[in-house]
């Protein structure tokens, strides 16, 4: 099932209007505010659009079509992103059969080069390579990086652990493969967004508890972390900055059914040993329902020795990974792959 035409058309011609308002301009909307941090004026403007006439959630439509409609609105909100001089579609061997990837590279050929294994966000149940294909760009060129993004498999088709198992192969397959690849090895560092986030953090336990090479480091984007929504931050921003507090309900029965048992292999903050894992550089988003228990995660890490970065862009919503319209996100974003860059030189010594 398609999106009318009509209303694509209109919601794009509204889109692409606000999408390119400058700052300065939406610098005049009155600010928003919630503890004490005023909303990115641009981001503030694309949320009335989407607050705007009632409409259904994505937990209220077919799921074809919120697969449909999650798509469009991340290429609306990140453009089409930078070329890159290797790109190659690839099928690799996984548990159930194979798994798509896409690969990026900041040049064609030449020395093994450190590389990001990349998890898509969309919360178990949306969501592809094409949702973060122009922020993948960016960490290649940005970090000079081979970046690896899995199209692991999705609930409520393939609930967990499928998706679990399609990234832990993911990652074996890129160090098995890493001299075909011009990767090196030991320069291999996992990453994602939401629930991608959620499954980077779980390749690293994974590896660690089975005595395997793991990531050099995790680039974790306001990770999903914890089994319920009970924290202050879900009260604060359950409705009303794009992730909506119903569709994460949705997303978790989506991936783990209505009564699901205590697993760190779906909420990481259960682990009850965090050390020896890589570092992370742990990003949240200020005004994001997931904002508490990603910092938490960030604490916990910490607390058990990992070297860990925790920041909170304070004046961003989640999903800013994919909102390259924002000046706020497009800096906090370029920081981010710095620190991944940074992480990956390090990683020689």
């Amino acid at each position: 099932m398609e999106i009318p035409n009509i209303q694509r058309r209109i919601e794009r011609l509204i889109l692409s209007g606000v999408l390119s308002v400058p700052k300065a301009v939406a610098s005049f909307v009155p600010p928003h505010r919630v503890d004490g941090e005023p909303l990115c004026p641009q981001i503030q403007l694309f949320l009335g659009i989407l607050n705007g006439p009632p409409r259904p959630g994505i937990h209220e439509v077919p799921l074809e079509v919120a697969r449909e409609q999650y798509e469009f609105i991340c290429k609306m909100t990140d453009g089409m992103g930078p070329s890159v001089p290797r790109l190659e579609e690839r099928r690799i061997p996984g548990p159930a059969g194979e798994i798509p990837v896409r690969i990026y590279g900041p040049v064609a050929s030449g020395p093994a080069l450190p590389a990001l294994v990349y998890y898509h966000g969309g919360g178990f149940v949306l969501g592809s390579p094409d949702v973060t294909d122009a922020f993948c760009r960016r960490v290649a060129l940005g970090a000079r990086c081979v970046v690896i993004s899995v199209d692991y498999r999705l609930a409520p088709e393939h609930p967990f652990p499928a998706p679990v198992e399609d990234c832990l192969a993911a990652f074996g397959w890129v160090l098995d493969n890493a001299k075909g690849l011009g990767v090196d090895p030991k320069r291999v560092a996992v990453g994602g967004d939401s629930a991608g986030a959620n499954l980077a953090t779980v390749v690293s336990i994974l590896r660690r508890d089975a005595d395997l090479p793991g990531p050099c480091h995790q680039m974790l984007y306001y990770p999903v972390t914890r089994p319920h929504a009970d924290t202050e931050s879900h009260r604060l921003f359950g409705r009303g900055y794009f992730l909506e507090g119903a569709t994460i309900d949705f997303f978790r029965e989506s991936y783990v059914g209505k009564d699901p048992e205590d697993d760190f292999r779906t909420s990481p903050i259960l682990t009850p040993d965090l050390s020896g894992l890589p570092s992370a550089q742990v990003i949240t988003a200020g005004f994001d329902p997931l904002r508490d228990e990603g910092r938490e995660y960030a604490a916990r890490l910490a607390d058990a020795g990992v070297r860990v970065q925790d920041v909170c862009e304070g004046r961003l919503i989640h999903g800013f990974v994919a909102m390259h319209f924002s000046k706020l996100a497009r800096e906090a974003n370029a920081r981010a792959i710095r620190r991944l860059g940074a992480e990956l030189e390090n990683a020689l010594a």
